[in-house]
């Protein structure tokens, strides 16, 4: 068995922190978007996330988990993602119609 990589996980969990830092300003600011650090922060952390999960990849633990081949893999990845589809437009819904009547803030 390999043992993990330390300095990766030490990435991550420093990405992960930024990730927290950014949604902060983005919550605490009214205009965040002219804000240098949460600039900064966004111009980066995702796609250093995205390299980091191509280099831990594996394609053989995957063909295991996933079970086969491309039709059989989008389906089960279907399902969950219309689900997340799903609750997102309620929720948003339900939060304009709130907005919409002056009921939250």
């Amino acid at each position: 068995m390999e043992e993990r990589n330390t300095q990766i996980d030490s990435l991550k969990f420093f990405l992960i922190f930024l990730v927290l830092v950014g949604h902060c300003l983005d919550i605490g600011l009214s205009s965040y978007l002219n804000n240098s650090l949460f600039r900064f922060i966004y111009s980066f952390h995702m796609p250093v996330f995205v390299l980091l999960s191509g280099m831990m990849f594996k394609e053989k633990g995957f063909k295991a988990l996933m079970g086969g081949g491309y039709f059989f893999n989008s389906h089960i990845l279907s399902i969950p993602s219309s689900v997340w589809r799903k609750n997102i437009s309620l929720h948003w819904g339900l939060c304009y119609r709130l907005l919409a009547k002056g009921l939250c803030v």
